[in-house]
């Protein structure tokens, strides 16, 4: 074989492009805006097979540091699995893989990936087992309070707003990411970036977005002085009869909860290492997701 394996191509820009451009055509995702704010760190390390210049697969360790119930874990998530079409079938994912594992299995205290439902028999045969995730949904009346404030991504000084509360955590959340600024920037830059709202009276961020009667809530940013049913019944519209949480809450008591089933985005974790979901009804937070 004449492919050379490549780990990390951030500062490799023939590679980078060519990454960008593979994404782009397998997963209709943009890198572009998200490299050139600077938000493309070390914790996103792409393994890639290059034919010369030119990226022909590719599987991207995302290194996670995660808070469960106060406690720090570092979690590995794989992530934009891709292979372009013309070098299908020649096993160069499954030695991306192997490279992954053997390169992060002893360095983390879980690894672990969201499949769709085209692969959910291709990850066991690494050693990777499904698991289920639960949803918390939290009843509450909508008010239409004065005091939040739309950030406009575009502008620096609302982008240091929200990197400020999000270095406090989400005072909530029994499990959180921290410490991974790029991630975050990759949904409030661009998928969710009219959906971040800013509560100055007590300083923290919601992303929410808002349909019909319900209240979704991908997460919660800053110290958390003001109760959370507050807070959110404080931005949702006086229609609003629930709050769909986009993590799992510490304090479940006032909550539903139901399992996912999402055949697009089901959850694998790596046999042997630290699996929370098999004693806990608890989900990864969704901006978590790469």
């Amino acid at each position: 074989m004449a492919y050379k394996m490549v780990k990390q191509i951030k500062d490799h820009p023939s590679l980078r492009h060519s990454f960008m451009e593979l994404a782009s055509k397998v997963f209709d995702l943009s890198f572009e805006e998200w490299y050139e704010n600077g938000f493309w760190t070390d914790r996103y390390i792409p393994y890639v097979w290059a034919d010369g210049d030119t990226v022909i697969a590719n599987a991207s360790v995302n290194v996670m540091d995660l808070s469960w119930q106060g406690i720090p874990k570092q979690y590995v998530q794989i992530g934009t699995v891709m292979t372009d079409p013309a070098h299908r079938n020649k096993g160069l994912s499954r030695m991306l893989l192997r490279e992954i594992i053997a390169d992060w299995k002893d360095r983390s205290d879980s690894i672990y990936l969201f499949a769709n439902s085209s692969v959910l028999d291709f990850y066991p045969k690494f050693g990777f087992q499904q698991a289920s995730q639960y949803q918390h949904t939290l009843s509450i009346s909508g008010t239409e309070q004065a005091g939040f404030k739309k950030l406009n991504m575009d502008r620096a000084s609302d982008r240091e707003i929200l990197r400020c509360c999000y270095q406090k955590s989400n005072p909530f959340s029994a499990l959180s990411m921290e410490n991974n600024e790029g991630l975050l920037m990759f949904y409030c830059g661009a998928l969710l970036k009219n959906s971040v709202f800013y509560f100055s009276q007590y300083d923290m961020i919601c992303i929410a977005e808002q349909t019909e009667n319900t209240l979704y809530c991908y997460d919660i940013f800053g110290d958390g002085c003001c109760p959370m049913e507050n807070l959110l019944s404080s931005m949702a519209s006086a229609e609003t009869k629930q709050a769909v949480l986009g993590f799992t809450p510490k304090d479940p008591k006032n909550c539903s909860c139901l399992s996912i089933h999402d055949q697009e985005d089901t959850l694998f974790i790596l046999n042997g290492k630290e699996n929370i979901f098999t004693a806990h009804k608890a989900m990864f937070p969704l901006l978590s997701h790469a």
